[in-house]
Formats: structure tokens, C-alpha cells, sequence
């Protein structure tokens, strides 16, 4: 009878760290999230979509308080878990506000999951159970809509990922705006390695397509040389716009260097790169993407 305790003993330990990341930090450090948002068109927002790349930055401490650095849309946000798998950001007057609660079980309810241009809202547990993703992650299911209404929508949260359904820092918040963007994590990383990707879209970045006498307007640009052995040469004709990047694609699709453009002339190294075809694309938040095919010889 001892014996059978003392194993129910350590499996549960282990049970319970296998859901548990130790410290503050919310997501692994070298992770990487490619997230899509559609916006359909409705004031004021145009009919286009675009990907967002978010990774994760500089631990950061803020009134004593350790926090964890997330990049990404030109900006700079600060995410931590507590003792209770529940997962806070920063806002910027010195207050939290709850984005994640992975502490929680089946039925249980999470109140005020808002930031500060939102109303509370509930969200409800559906089902909490676990998925290997490098390795075994709690993932909740939640039914979401306003306090005091019914349900609006539903979600699914991974521990160290975010939501699967809805911008990582704005879980579940589409489900509650009829003219919001809608978000979608296409793709999750970690040390570059192509963890979850999301079974709808062929592609980790997806993009409104630009016509040719848009991405003149926009980006005015010359890539040389092509073909390139030890680096290119990305000018544009005026400086690009804010939180502009430069991604180069393999051909099974893997990302395999991203750079921020900030000047006219940038310079960007490929010597570390094999010999190949690869696709690049010019991302820039709000102008879609230009694309085309670069040769390393």
C-alpha cells in the first residue's frame, strides 16, 4: 500500500511539472509566434490581411517585478507568470491585467481577461486537458463572451504559446467585436525549429497580395545581386515604413533569417546561408508584403 502511494505520489509531481515552465517567463526565449489578422473591411479599418511576427526579447524588471519581453508590430510588451500558472501584462499605468489563466479546471470561470480598451468579460472552462508540443503543455478550452451575457465564441489557450484562435495578447477578444480584425497563430517556434502550425493555411506568412503600382508606391526597392553569394543589397528609394522586416524562406517553407529594414540601403549577409532557391518577403504592418525569389550560389 505504501509502494502504490509513493508512485501515485511521484507521478503526480511529475504530472504537475509536466504543465508547469519554471520562473516568470510565459514562453520559452527563443519563441516565435507568426500571427495573421484579417480585417474585413469595416471602418476603419481596410480589406486586407497580413502576418505579424512576434518573438520574445530582454527579460525586463519594472518596480522589482520580472517580466519577460515580447517584440513585435514596432512594440514592446512585458508578460509574466505567478505562482498560479496565471499569465499578467504590463500596462503602462503601472497596473497588470490578466491575459492567461492556466491554473483552472474544467468549469471553472476567469473573470476580467481584458486590457484596457476593453470592457471584462468571462471566460468559462470548457475542458482542460494536455498536448505534446516539444513537450507536454496544458491546453484549455474556454467559452467566451461579455459578464452578464451569454457566450460569444470559443478559444483554445497552449501554456507557453498563447491562443490558437485570436491574437496571443489579446486572447479571445475577436469573439466579442463584430468589426474587430480576426487573428489566427499560423505558426509557433522555438530555437527556429517549426513547432505548431496551424492545418488551414499552407504557409507561416500570409499576405494581401500587392499590385505591381502598389509596391512601387510603397517600397520602391532594388535586391542585389541576383543570384548572391555573400550578401545583398535591399534599397529603397525613400526610408521604409516603421516595423518593416525582410524574411527569406526556404523551400520546404522554413524561415531562415529575418532582418529589420530602418535605413534606404540595407545591407543583409547570406554567406551562412546554402547554395539554393529561396523566396523572400518584404513585410510591412498595414502595407501587405512584397515577395519575389533569390538565388544563393
Amino acid at each position: 500500500m505504501k509502494k502504490y502511494l509513493l508512485i501515485t505520489a511521484l507521478l503526480s509531481i511529475l504530472f504537475i511539472k509536466g504543465f508547469a515552465q519554471p520562473g516568470f517567463r510565459f514562453a520559452d526565449s527563443t519563441a516565435q509566434w507568426n500571427i495573421l489578422e484579417y480585417n474585413y473591411g469595416w471602418f476603419p479599418y481596410p480589406n486586407n490581411y497580413f502576418t505579424t511576427i512576434y518573438n520574445t526579447g530582454q527579460d525586463t524588471t519594472i518596480q522589482s517585478v520580472s517580466y519577460q519581453a515580447i517584440i513585435g508590430a514596432g512594440n514592446t510588451y512585458f508578460l509574466r507568470r505567478d505562482s498560479l500558472n496565471r499569465i499578467y501584462q504590463y500596462n503602462s499605468d503601472t497596473s497588470e491585467y490578466l491575459l492567461y489563466d492556466f491554473g483552472k479546471v474544467k468549469g471553472d470561470t476567469i473573470h476580467n481577461l481584458s486590457d484596457s480598451w476593453l470592457p471584462s468579460y468571462t471566460a468559462v472552462v470548457d475542458s482542460v486537458d494536455s498536448i505534446f508540443i516539444s513537450h507536454w503543455r496544458k491546453r484549455v478550452m474556454v467559452a467566451v463572451g461579455w459578464q452578464g451575457g451569454g457566450m460569444n465564441g470559443n478559444d483554445v489557450w497552449i501554456d507557453g504559446i498563447g491562443s490558437l484562435s485570436s491574437h496571443l495578447l489579446h486572447p479571445s477578444t475577436e469573439h466579442l467585436i463584430v468589426d474587430s480584425p480576426d487573428w489566427t497563430l499560423l505558426c509557433y517556434f522555438e530555437n527556429a525549429d517549426l513547432l505548431y502550425h496551424d492545418d488551414f493555411y499552407d504557409t507561416c506568412n500570409y499576405n494581401s497580395p500587392l499590385s505591381v503600382e502598389e509596391t512601387e508606391s510603397i517600397f520602391r526597392l532594388t535586391l542585389s545581386p541576383n543570384p548572391a553569394t555573400t550578401q545583398i543589397t535591399l534599397q529603397s528609394e525613400n526610408r521604409f515604413p516603421s516595423s518593416t522586416n525582410f524574411q527569406l524562406f526556404d523551400i520546404t517553407g522554413q524561415l531562415v533569417l529575418q532582418k529589420a529594414l530602418t535605413d534606404k540601403t540595407n545591407l543583409i549577409p547570406v554567406a551562412a546561408l546554402s547554395k539554393g532557391m529561396y523566396l523572400y518577403r518584404i513585410i510591412s504592418p498595414g502595407h501587405s508584403s512584397a515577395s519575389g525569389k533569390l538565388a544563393i550560389e
